[in-house]
C-alpha cells in the first residue's frame, strides 16, 4: 500500500503557486513588450512625419497629426527618443522640447544637478533634454558639468556645448581644452563645429605651456589664418620647441598662404623631425612657386620615405618647369633621389616629350637623358613609357631606346 508523506500535499500546493507567479510574470513580460513595441511604431510613425517635412518644426504645438501621436507616448519613450545618438539633432530638439513643455522642467532641473552618486546616466539625459529644449537653466549646469569629475557627464558636456551656436559655450570648451577635463582632440572636433568667429580665443593658447593645448590651438586656427596678425603669431609658432606644434603652425600656414607661410616653411626643411619636414615641403608646394624647387629637390633623398613622397608630390605641383632643377639629381649617388626625379619628369609629362622630340631628331645629348632616366627609375618604367606612345610610334620608340642603350622587354 501507497503511502504520501505528511508533507507532500503542501508541496503540492507550493508548486502550484509558483507555476501561477511564473505564469504572471511571463504574461507581465509579453504585455510590457507589446507594449513596448507598440510604442516604439508610434515613435517610428513621427520620425517620418518629421522628415517629410521642415515646417513641423516650427508649428509643433499645434500640428494636428504629431501633437496628437505625442499625447498618446509615455513621457519615458519620448525622453529615450530625445536622447537617442541615432536621433537626429532638429528631431531630437523637437522632442526634448515637448517635453518640456508638457511636463515642465522642475524635475529634469533637480535630475541633471544631482551628485554622480546613482544617477550619473539619469542626470546626463536630463541635462541633454534641458540643452537641446534651451532651457535657460541648460547653461548653468552646463558649465558645472563641463569641469565634473567624471568622464562620461564631461563628454555629454563637451557635445552638447559644440552644438550651441553662442560665445559663453565657445568660452567654456576653449577653457576645457586649455584645463584637458576632457579628450582635448574631441573637445577640439566640438569646438571647430561652431560657426561663430573665435580667433581671439584661440590666438591665446598659442602661448600656453602646454604643447597639446598649443598644437590644438595651430590647427583650430586654420578657419581664421590668412590675417597678417594670425600668420605673424603661427610663423612664431612654426618655431615652437615641439614637433607637433611646429607641423601644425605649418600645416595651417601653408593652406593660408603668404609671406610667412613660406619663411616658416623653408626654415623647416631641415627640421629634425620627419613629419615636420613632410609637411613643410607639404607647403611649399601648396603655393606652387617655382622659386622654392631648389629647395624642394634635395629631400628627394631624405631618408624617410614620407618625406620623400611630399616632396615629389611638391615637385609635381610646381609643374614642368621644375624639369632644370630635378634633372641633375638623376646623378645623385642616393638611390632614391635618383627614382623620385625619374618619376617626375615622367609624371610631368618632360619624359614622354623628350622621348617624342628623339624620335624625330637623332641628338646624342637626349639619348644620354633618356638613358640616366630610364637607368633611375623602377621596374616597369619603360614598358610604361612605351605603352604610352602612339601605336604608329611605337615601333620608332624602340628604335630610339635601343640607340640610348635601354633594354625595353
Amino acid at each position: 500500500m501507497i503511502r504520501y508523506a505528511a508533507w507532500e500535499p503542501y508541496f503540492l500546493w507550493i508548486c502550484g503557486v509558483l507555476f501561477l507567479i511564473w505564469l504572471a510574470i511571463s504574461l507581465a513580460l509579453v504585455v510590457n513588450r507589446l507594449i513596448y513595441d507598440r510604442q516604439r511604431r508610434l515613435a517610428q510613425r513621427i520620425r517620418r512625419q518629421l522628415n517629410e517635412t521642415h515646417e513641423l518644426v516650427s508649428r509643433l504645438a499645434t500640428h494636428e497629426e504629431i501633437l496628437p501621436v505625442l499625447q498618446r507616448l509615455p513621457r519615458k519613450t519620448i525622453e529615450a527618443i530625445a536622447v537617442e545618438s541615432r536621433t537626429l539633432p532638429w528631431q531630437a530638439r523637437i522632442f526634448a522640447m515637448y517635453v518640456v513643455q508638457h511636463w515642465g522642467a522642475g524635475g529634469l532641473v533637480r535630475a541633471a544637478s544631482r551628485p554622480l552618486l546613482g544617477g550619473k546616466w539619469l542626470r546626463i539625459e536630463a541635462l541633454r533634454i534641458l540643452a537641446l529644449a534651451e532651457h535657460p537653466a541648460s547653461e548653468q549646469l552646463l558649465e558645472k558639468a563641463v569641469f565634473a569629475n567624471d568622464d562620461d557627464l564631461v563628454g555629454a558636456a563637451v557635445s552638447l556645448l559644440g552644438h550651441r551656436n553662442d560665445l559663453r559655450s565657445a568660452r567654456l570648451l576653449v577653457t576645457a581644452l586649455r584645463l584637458g577635463s576632457y579628450s582635448r582632440s574631441r573637445t577640439a572636433t566640438q569646438i571647430d563645429r561652431l560657426s561663430i568667429p573665435i580667433p581671439h580665443l584661440l590666438t591665446g593658447l598659442l602661448a600656453d605651456r602646454h604643447p597639446k593645448v598649443r598644437f590644438w590651438a595651430a590647427t583650430l586656427l586654420q578657419r581664421y589664418a590668412g590675417s597678417a596678425k594670425i600668420n605673424r603669431l603661427l610663423a612664431l609658432a612654426s618655431d615652437d620647441s615641439d614637433p607637433e606644434v611646429r607641423k601644425a603652425a605649418i600645416e595651417t600656414l601653408g593652406k593660408a598662404g603668404g609671406p610667412q607661410a613660406a619663411e616658416s616653411a623653408l626654415r623647416r626643411l631641415d627640421d629634425p623631425v620627419w613629419y615636420v619636414r613632410a609637411h613643410a615641403v607639404k607647403a611649399l608646394g601648396d603655393l606652387r612657386r617655382l622659386d622654392f624647387a631648389p629647395g624642394v629637390v634635395p629631400l628627394l633623398g631624405d631618408k624617410e620615405w614620407w618625406v620623400r613622397a611630399a616632396a615629389k608630390q611638391a615637385l609635381r605641383a610646381m609643374g614642368p618647369p621644375v624639369a632644370p632643377d630635378v634633372i641633375p639629381y638623376l646623378d645623385s649617388r642616393d638611390m632614391f633621389a635618383r627614382n623620385g626625379a625619374a618619376e617626375i619628369l615622367q609624371d610631368l609629362g618632360v619624359l614622354d616629350e623628350m622621348l617624342a622630340e628623339a624620335v624625330r631628331n637623332d641628338r646624342k645629348d637626349e639619348m644620354l637623358l633618356i638613358r640616366k632616366i630610364m637607368t633611375a627609375a623602377a621596374e616597369g618604367f619603360v614598358q610604361a613609357a612605351i605603352g604610352r606612345a602612339e601605336p604608329a610610334m611605337k615601333p620608332r620608340l624602340l628604335r630610339v631606346l635601343k640607340r640610348a642603350g635601354v633594354q625595353a622587354a
